[in-house]
């Protein structure tokens, strides 16, 4: 970024939630890209469709599982509010 360092933090469903856990419920959280590559590769999908289409499969079927759900690219999750 011009040469300059520019410093980011991921963090995981836990630490999230853990700002909003006075004024919110959690419902629950899924990963999402567990299995299957972040959509800004897209030459995976264009280059291999049919493996793309099961990774997604496999990917929808485990993103919730407890241990797996919070190893995806990112995640979803939903609270609601107290």
């Amino acid at each position: 970024m011009n040469g300059h360092t520019i410093w980011s933090n991921y963090f995981t469903p836990s630490q999230f939630y853990r700002a909003f856990r006075p004024f919110f419920q959690l419902e629950g959280y899924r990963g999402l890209c567990l299995f299957a590559p972040p959509p800004y590769l897209t030459w995976v999908r264009e280059r291999h469709p049919q493996w793309h289409e099961r990774l997604w499969r496999l990917d929808r079927r485990v993103a919730g599982w407890p241990l797996v759900r919070a190893m995806g690219d990112h995640f979803l999750i939903s609270m609601t509010k107290r």
